[in-house]
C-alpha cells in the first residue's frame, strides 16, 4: 500500500514515473504550473487559495485515473492511497506543499 499524506503533486508523478510513462509526467508538471496566480514565469498558489484548491483537485484527479482512493482531511490536505499487491509490504508516505512561495518554481 502506497499512502501519501499531503498536498503533493510528486505522488502523481511518481506513480506515472513508476509507470513508466516520462511523457505524462511532463504534461502533469506543465499542468499543474499553470495554476498559479503569478503571470510569467514564476509559481504562486498562496495557502488555502483558490489556486491552491484547484492544483489539489488536479492532483487527486490524476491519483483517480491511477485507480487510487482521495480522500481530503479537515487541514485541506490531500490525501491519495493506492494499493498494491504486496499488502504487508507497509506504507510510504511523501509530502510536498501545492502552495509555494511568490514566486516560486517554474
Amino acid at each position: 500500500m502506497c499512502r501519501a499524506v499531503c498536498s503533493v503533486a510528486a505522488v502523481a508523478v511518481g506513480m506515472a514515473v513508476g509507470r513508466g510513462d516520462a511523457g505524462r509526467v511532463a504534461e502533469q508538471l506543465v499542468s499543474l504550473a499553470a495554476v498559479s496566480s503569478t503571470p510569467g514565469p514564476g509559481i504562486t498558489r498562496l495557502a488555502y487559495s483558490h489556486d491552491e484548491r484547484r492544483a489539489h483537485e488536479l492532483v487527486a484527479s490524476w491519483w483517480h485515473a491511477l485507480g487510487a482512493s482521495v480522500v481530503v482531511d479537515a487541514a485541506g490536505n490531500t490525501i491519495g492511497q493506492l494499493d498494491g499487491p504486496a499488502q504487508r509490504a507497509g506504507a510510504l508516505g511523501i509530502g510536498s506543499p501545492l502552495d509555494p512561495l511568490v514566486p516560486g518554481g517554474g
